[in-house]
C-alpha cells in the first residue's frame, strides 16, 4: 500500500496536535501509527522536499505528540524511544531549528512525571495532571474523599488521561481496598478495574 501525500500526512499531524491540546489520547494513539509509517515511507523514497517536509513532521510526531501522549499515559520508556526517533529526523534534516525543537521534545520525554506549574496551566490535560498529583496527595493523607474529588474533576478534563495512567489506576485500587463509595466505585468501573 502506497503512502499518502504528505498533504495528507500534514494534515493528520495537524488534528493529533489539536487532539494532544484537548487530551484526546485516544485520537493520537489511532492517527499516528500509520502516519509515522507513511512518513519513514516519503523519507525513504521520496525526493526533496517532499522528503524534508515529511523529516519535520516526523518530529512533530515522535518529537512533540507521541512523546507528549506516552509521557502523560504514563510509558516514559516508549516517550523516550519516541522522542529519539524525532531527533534522529531532526539530525537527518541538519537544520538548528528543527534539531532545537527536537532536543525540547526529547527533554521532555526524560522526565517521568508531569508536575505543571499551576499558573502555567493551559489545557485540559495539564489540569487534569494537576488534579491528579492532587489527588494522589490526598490519599497520602488518609483523605480518600477529597482524592476521589479530585480525581472526577481530571477525568471530566482528560479521562483517557485519567482511565490509563498506571499511577492513578493503581491509586484507586488501593483506596478501593481501603474504602469505598459510589463515586470511587464508578471511577473504577469506567477505568475497567471492577
Amino acid at each position: 500500500m502506497p503512502a499518502r501525500s504528505i498533504e495528507t500526512l500534514r494534515a493528520e499531524v495537524g488534528e493529533a496536535d489539536m487532539a494532544l491540546l484537548r487530551g484526546d489520547y485516544a485520537t493520537i494513539a489511532r492517527l499516528l501509527p500509520a502516519v509515522i509509517g507513511e512518513l519513514y515511507a516519503h523519507v525513504a523514497t521520496g525526493v526533496e522536499p517532499a522528503r524534508s517536509e515529511a523529516l519535520k513532521l516526523l518530529v512533530m510526531a515522535c518529537g512533540s505528540d507521541g512523546t507528549c501522549m506516552l509521557r502523560h499515559l504514563g510509558e516514559t520508556n516508549l516517550a523516550y524511544i519516541s522522542g529519539e526517533r524525532g531527533q534522529q529526523a531532526a539530525d537527518l534534516l541538519g537544520d538548528p531549528v528543527w534539531r532545537a525543537a527536537a532536543a525540547f521534545g526529547r527533554a521532555h520525554a526524560r522526565s517521568s512525571a508531569n508536575k505543571p506549574k499551576p499558573l502555567m496551566v493551559a489545557s485540559d490535560n495539564r489540569r487534569a495532571a494537576l488534579r491528579m498529583e492532587k489527588a494522589r496527595a490526598h490519599a497520602m493523607l488518609d483523605r480518600d474523599a477529597d482524592a476521589v474529588r479530585e480525581l472526577r474533576r481530571a477525568e471530566r478534563l482528560a479521562p483517557t488521561q485519567v482511565h490509563n495512567h498506571p499511577l492513578i489506576r493503581d491509586l484507586v485500587a488501593d483506596m478501593l481496598d481501603r474504602s469505598g463509595g459510589r463515586d470511587l466505585r464508578g471511577l473504577a468501573w469506567r477505568m475497567s478495574l471492577i
